[in-house]
């Protein structure tokens, strides 16, 4: 009869020990995404490190839109500056075109007088000019038409000159406007590359501020939970939560080796009221509450507890491989 129950209480263990292992090894093999904890000074560190990153952003968004503005008011002077330039360069080609019209004009007047003076020369011309009984009425009428030709040739010159003016004019007016059409467009890059970077940094910031808000509902989240576990002990000040893979474990051969002493990292007798732990993720020595198990040390270490694993003491195996594995939240207690 004893030997029966011997036989069943060894396949009970052999059992038990198969569900440990295939637990461990579905909680962190198929589960690598929770490794970290999400711990309240950890997210409230992550949370002052994402609201400086938010307020450089917005530092450096204000900056780029006070560019963005002086550009924007630069490339509207500049236009403004081309715009009165072109007024200006159609101005001078009418009045080229009108100065043309009006030399042609002039031109045609002389050579119609030319073609006059030509048909006549024969006697109308001499005879309009020797009919005069007196020399001094002869020179007086030659005098009035070289003053009329003189007339019409410095009115041509005059318009020859005007017109030459006009066009050097237009020509430094043009290579103006050609110049300020060349800062229009590198100003004009400018402003689309700060739009671009406007709307990249309006990007990053809705990302931070979406991050950030995650972050203050998680922090509310372990504040809640905080507060609750608190009222349940109100002797103990509770100052932080982790999220832990927690195993079980006591100072038997099979969990601690075969040369184990039986006392832990720091000297304490191993068992219940002690935990194993990763020092750089919980410092040795910190007390740490455990809903439904107590208050208990940080006092032990070991290969296999790395990140938020912990090993959680007890004073027999049996106990150890019943608790089997488990996410939970444990509570760092202020000294």
């Amino acid at each position: 009869m004893n030997i029966n129950r011997f036989l069943e209480n060894i396949k009970i263990f052999k059992y038990l020990i198969f569900i440990v292992f295939i637990s461990t090894f579905i909680a962190i093999t198929l589960n690598p995404h929770i490794i970290f904890a999400a711990d309240l000074e950890r997210l409230k560190g992550e949370k002052v490190k994402l609201t400086n990153e938010q307020n450089a952003i917005l530092y450096n968004l204000n900056n780029i839109r006070e560019e963005i503005d002086r550009t924007k008011h630069d490339l509207l002077s500049l236009e403004s500056k081309i715009n009165t330039l072109e007024n200006q360069i159609n101005n001078l080609e009418l009045n080229i075109k009108k100065i043309e019209i009006e030399l042609k004009n002039t031109i045609k007047i002389l050579n119609e007088k030319a073609i006059e003076l030509y048909k006549r020369k024969n006697n109308s011309f001499f005879q309009a000019v020797i009919s005069p009984k007196d020399i001094i009425t002869f020179f007086k009428n030659m005098n009035l038409f070289g003053y009329m030709m003189k007339q019409d040739s410095e009115a041509i010159n005059n318009y020859i000159e005007t017109k030459e003016e006009l066009i050097e004019t237009k020509l430094i007016l043009e290579e103006k406007h050609e110049e300020l059409n060349s800062y229009r467009d590198q100003y004009n890059s400018t402003y689309n590359s700060l739009l671009i970077k406007e709307a990249e940094y309006e990007k990053n910031l809705e990302e931070i501020k979406i991050q950030v808000a995650r972050l203050e509902n998680n922090l509310k989240e372990i504040e809640g939970r905080i507060k609750k576990i608190q009222s349940q002990y109100p002797n103990l000040n509770i100052v932080d939560e982790y999220r832990v893979l927690s195993t079980g474990y006591c100072p038997c051969p099979i969990c601690c080796g075969k040369y184990s002493s039986g006392y832990t990292a720091i000297g304490l007798k191993a068992g219940h009221g002690v935990i194993a732990v990763d020092p750089k993720f919980i410092t040795l020595r910190t007390k740490i509450l455990i809903p439904g198990y107590g208050v208990a040390i940080a006092g032990d270490t070991g290969k296999k507890i790395r990140n938020n694993h912990i090993d959680i003491g007890f004073d027999n195996h049996l106990d150890a491989l019943r608790y089997g594995v488990r996410f939970i939240y444990i509570y760092k207690i202020d000294k």
